[in-house]
Order: C-alpha cells, then sequence, then structure tokens
C-alpha cells in the first residue's frame, strides 16, 4: 500500500501567531518614534510661526512708519496693534493677530530662558515695541518671545541677538539645551 504524502495546504497555527506577534511589536516600536517626531514637529511649527509673526510686524511698523506694539492676547495668542505713544500709551488699530493651539502658552519659566540673551519681551504682561527704522527691520533690543509646549515638555522662542538684526527660531526640550534646529 503506498502511502500518500499529505500536501501542506497553509501555515500552522503557531506561524500565524509568531508573524502576528512580530508585527505587533514592531508596529510599538513605529508609533513611539512617530509620536515622537509629530511632537518634535508641532514643536518646531511653533518657534517658526512666532518669529514669522514677529517678522511680520517689524515690517508692518516699517511699512506704516509708526510703532507697533505686541502684548499677549490670552494664554495662547499675540496681538500687534498701532501705539503712536509707545508701550504706556493706548492701544490703537489692532495691526495682527495670532492665536496658538492650546498646546501652547506664551512665556518660558525663569529657569528654561536664562541660557537665551536678552529680555523676555512679553513677560510679567509686557510689550514689545516695534519702532520703524530705515533700512533696518524694526526690532525691539535683543531679547525673545517663549513659547512652552504642552505644560513644560518642551519650549519655542523666537530670539534677536544684539549682533543680529534679525529673529532666528530655537526649541529645547525638557531635557536639552536651546539648540536652532
Amino acid at each position: 500500500m503506498i502511502e500518500r504524502l499529505r500536501e501542506k495546504k497553509g501555515y500552522t497555527l503557531v506561524e500565524v501567531l509568531t508573524v502576528v506577534s512580530i508585527m505587533g511589536i514592531l508596529s510599538a516600536m513605529g508609533v513611539v518614534g512617530l509620536t515622537g517626531a509629530i511632537e518634535n514637529s508641532k514643536q518646531k511649527d511653533g518657534a517658526m510661526n512666532v518669529t514669522e509673526f514677529l517678522a511680520s510686524v517689524a515690517a508692518q511698523s516699517v511699512r506704516m512708519s509708526e510703532m507697533v506694539c505686541v502684548k499677549k492676547d490670552g494664554a495662547s495668542g499675540l496681538v500687534a496693534y498701532a501705539c503712536p505713544n509707545g508701550a504706556k500709551g493706548d492701544a490703537g488699530d489692532v495691526v495682527d493677530r495670532i492665536k496658538f493651539d492650546d498646546i501652547f502658552t506664551i512665556g518660558c519659566p525663569e529657569g528654561v530662558t536664562s541660557s537665551l540673551d536678552g529680555d523676555d519681551w512679553l513677560k510679567d504682561d509686557g510689550v514689545a515695541v516695534f519702532k520703524p527704522k530705515t533700512g533696518l527691520a524694526a526690532y525691539p533690543a535683543e531679547g525673545f518671545v517663549c513659547l512652552t509646549y504642552k505644560g513644560g515638555n518642551g519650549y519655542s522662542a523666537a530670539v534677536k541677538t544684539e549682533s543680529n538684526n534679525k529673529l532666528v527660531w530655537m526649541k529645547r526640550s525638557s531635557n536639552q539645551d536651546w539648540a536652532h534646529r
């Protein structure tokens, strides 16, 4: 009697479970890495947006030949307005406004900003005054505007140094130092 060899027509349960568990482990590792990349991207976005907003305000100040002031607009927004009498005067017409997602708040703790040059322009409800200058951007003296990301998990800043008449964006994770990335 000739025995027939059984032909294999599928995978065993052990083989299927092994492949599924390996795929699950690889997926979990990818999700963690992707989450970190998304967080970094949002933080960088905040830094770039505040930098571009302040650069736009400086350009508008020069274009209007008038002082423009910037102050906090709630916990996560900035408002720019005409201020012909400087920071102490009455607020004029709104020139521009930016509202960040609720993942950002304006300002950073003192220890976080200690390595940045200058003063926090908006600290203690301060006002940044952009004065028009011929041939130069209308930025205030060296300083910065800082954003706190998700309650302290990271920080973003628009920074103006004395040696550079432009703003640059920087970001910092809670366990790293400031870097332009």
